[in-house]
C-alpha cells in the first residue's frame, strides 16, 4: 500500500500505520477499524437477509464522501442508482443523539459492568462527520460533487467468445470502474495524481439478478470480480464499500470472498430468529460480525478478537455497541423449595452433602 503526501480532504494519516484512511460516516465503525477504512482497500459487508442494514452503512460511507466532496461511484442492480444516493442521509453538525446515560439505565446494569464501554458514547470524529438518517441530503451538497452511475441497463460490454467472465455485466462494471480510475487520474503511477479520493459503493453484488445458469460459474464470476477490483483499489486513491447477499452462497464460496477482500463485515439480523424475543437482546437489531480487517503496514491485527458487537437502528442513526450481557437476578417464584433433613428428601437442604 502507498503512502501519500497529499493533504485531500476527509482524510488524516493513520499514526499507528502512516496508511491514508478515510471515514465510513460512523464513528463506532471507524473506532473498530483502528480509525477507518484504508484508503487503497476493498470492504466486503455481508448482508442480512433483507440488505437493509447493509445499505445503510453504504448510504453512511457515501454520505462522508459527498459532505467532503470526493468523487462517487455507484452500482446496482436491485434498483436505480441514483436512488441511493437521493436518500443519503443529510449532515448535522454535532451529535445531539449521544446524551449521557441516565441514572435509570445504570440501574438495569449490574454494577461490575457500569465502566465498561457500551456505545460510541464519546467517541469523536478526528475528520468524519455526523448524520442524521431522518433527513435527506442537500440538493446543493450533491450538485458539488462528481457522481457516476452504473446499472445493467447502461451496460455497454457484448458477450465475446472466451471472455473472462461468463456474465457479462461483470466486465463492464469492471471496465468503466478502471476508466474512472484513469480518467481521474486517481492512479499512484501518475505523476500528476489526484488530489481527491474516489469513493466506490455497490449495493447487491451477487444478487439473484448477478447470477448465471451455473452456480459454479456465479461464484468464479463474483470471486474473480472481487480480485480485479482490490488489484485496482491498491495502486489508486480510492476505497470500495460492497455489499454482497452471502446468504445465497455456500460457506466455501463465502469464504473465499472474505479472503479476497481486505475488510470483512458481517450482519446477522435477529428479526426471524429465534432470538428476536429475547428479553437481554431488545435493544438491538442483529450481531455485527468482524471477520477480517486489513493489516495494512503492521504486524498487529485490530481485530477485536472474542468481543461479541450488536448493532441497533434508531430514527436518526446506526451504532454498533459492545455486548454486556447482565447477569440473571432474577430469583423465580414459581419453585418453592421446603426445607428437610430427611434422607429420603428430593430436595436437599444446605447442610447435607
Amino acid at each position: 500500500m502507498y503512502k501519500t503526501n497529499f493533504n485531500i480532504p476527509g482524510t488524516i494519516s493513520s499514526t499507528q500505520t502512516f496508511q491514508l484512511v478515510v471515514s465510513s460516516g460512523i464513528p463506532s465503525l471507524d473506532k473498530l477499524l483502528g480509525g477507518g477504512l484504508p484508503v487503497g482497500t476493498l470492504t466486503l459487508i455481508e448482508e442480512d437477509t433483507q440488505g437493509t442494514y447493509a445499505r445503510i452503512i453504504l448510504k453512511y460511507f457515501l454520505a462522508e464522501g459527498a459532505v467532503n466532496k470526493h468523487d462517487i461511484f455507484v452500482a446496482t442492480q436491485e434498483m436505480k442508482p441514483r436512488d441511493i444516493v437521493t436518500h443519503l442521509p443529510a449532515l448535522v453538525l454535532e451529535d445531539r443523539t449521544d446524551a449521557k446515560t441516565t441514572q435509570g439505565d445504570k440501574m438495569k446494569i449490574a454494577f461490575r459492568y457500569s465502566n465498561l464501554p457500551t456505545s460510541e458514547t464519546n467517541v469523536r470524529h478526528e475528520f468524519g462527520h455526523y448524520f442524521d438518517l431522518s433527513s435527506t441530503i442537500s440538493k446543493d451538497v450533491l450538485g458539488k460533487i462528481n457522481i457516476h452511475y452504473w446499472s445493467k441497463e447502461n451496460c455497454e460490454s457484448i458477450i465475446l467468445e472466451g471472455g473472462c467472465f461468463k456474465n457479462p455485466a461483470y466486465r463492464d462494471l469492471l471496465e468503466v470502474i478502471k476508466t474512472k480510475i484513469e480518467n481521474g487520474k486517481y492512479f499512484l503511477k501518475d505523476g500528476n495524481s489526484s488530489s481527491n479520493i474516489l469513493k466506490i459503493g455497490i449495493y447487491g453484488l451477487g444478487s439473484p439478478l448477478w447470477m448465471s445458469n451455473c452456480d459454479k460459474d456465479s461464484i468464479a464470476d463474483l470471486n474473480k470480480f472481487l480480485y480485479c477490483l482490490k488489484a485496482l483499489l491498491k495502486s489508486s486513491l480510492a476505497a470500495a464499500v460492497v455489499t454482497i447477499p452471502t446468504h445465497l452462497y455456500d460457506k466455501f464460496a463465502v469464504n473465499k470472498f472474505r479472503s479476497t477482500s481486505d475488510i470483512s463485515l458481517r450482519l446477522q439480523a435477529l428479526a426471524g430468529t429465534e432470538l428476536e424475543h429475547n428479553k437481554y437482546l431488545s435493544d438491538y437489531h442483529g450481531y455485527f460480525h468482524i471477520d477480517k480487517i486489513a493489516a495494512i503496514n503492521t504486524f498487529v491485527s485490530k481485530h477485536p478478537g472474542a468481543i461479541e458487537h450488536m448493532f441497533k437502528l434508531r430514527r436518526k442513526k446506526f451504532t454498533i455497541e459492545v455486548l454486556h450481557l447482565p447477569p440473571d437476578l432474577e430469583v423465580s417464584q414459581d419453585k418453592k423449595v421446603t426445607p428437610s433433613l430427611g434422607c429420603a428428601s428430593n430436595t436437599k437442604h444446605l447442610l447435607e452433602f
